[in-house]
């Protein structure tokens, strides 16, 4: 399988690319959160990059989130808590993915 995030240095730049194009390029997809924050921990410690440059792969930049893993998807999947909802839970989850994407 391709890879869904990419990344490339080309002198002092830094290329990340969302690589889902035929969905439009969306976030969330398991360890895109992680693979993203490494990209960025990567480019921080490299003092010979000066930006990053983002796009997305296709005709967008990025769909936003990927619901169809969580609340589009029939049966149980990475976060259901089954009937005892716990919505400290649900934060924690949601907010630790965002500060991977937001890094």
């Amino acid at each position: 399988m391709d890879e869904q995030i990419l990344f490339k240095k080309e002198g002092l730049i830094g290329f990340l690319t969302l690589n889902r194009p035929d969905t439009r390029n969306p976030l969330g997809h398991t360890g895109d959160g992680d693979r993203f924050k490494n990209i960025v921990n990567e480019v921080n410690a490299d003092k010979n990059l000066r930006c990053i440059i983002m796009t997305g792969n296709g005709k967008a930049f990025c769909a936003g989130y990927d619901l169809s893993l969580y609340a589009g998807k029939k049966g149980l999947n990475p976060v259901y808590q089954g009937q005892n909802w716990d919505p400290l839970q649900d934060y924690n989850f949601m907010w630790n993915n965002t500060q991977k994407f937001m890094s």
